[in-house]
């Protein structure tokens, strides 16, 4: 098991990383731009035939489950946990614009949660075809907001 001060993520008090000090804290795989040209990125833990889709930033202020997906990123890079049974395809950071100004709508000021409708927004048509990739998905989860206290 792992506790918190496993990952330099979870044990920094700070919740906000810089995006180009994101795109450069780990091997990541661009899977396409956002409206206003930024990177969004992809990695694949576990070699397992059970995939799990995750993915964080949604909302540029919803920060805390970004830390949890480079937490988990960490703790496996440092072989902190076994995924022999699973590959997780993990997205970061979903909306990068809304990310680096710090607010909940992309740089066409459109709320990706709403959407999943019209599908107006780069970003959900990656995200949407970013899922619809990837073969044996057992679990499809975005990750938003976790309070602590």
């Amino acid at each position: 098991m792992f506790t918190a001060s496993d990952s330099k993520y979870l044990s920094d008090n700070q919740w906000y990383m810089a995006y180009n000090e994101l795109l450069a804290a780990f091997n990541w795989e661009i899977i396409g731009y956002s409206s206003e040209e930024r990177p969004i990125l992809n990695t694949t833990l576990g070699s397992g035939s059970r995939s799990i889709c995750m993915w964080a930033g949604m909302h540029g202020n919803e920060t805390t489950g970004v830390f949890m997906l480079l937490s988990l990123i960490d703790l496996y890079t440092r072989k902190k946990i076994d995924l022999s049974a699973f590959s997780i395809h993990i997205i970061p950071v979903i909306n990068p614009d809304a990310y680096v100004r710090f607010t909940r709508r992309n740089g066409l000021s459109i709320d990706l949660n709403r959407d999943f409708r019209a599908f107006q927004t780069i970003e959900s048509a990656k995200l949407i075809g970013w899922i619809n990739e990837i073969t044996n998905c057992v679990l499809i989860c975005t990750i938003s907001v976790l309070f602590f206290t």
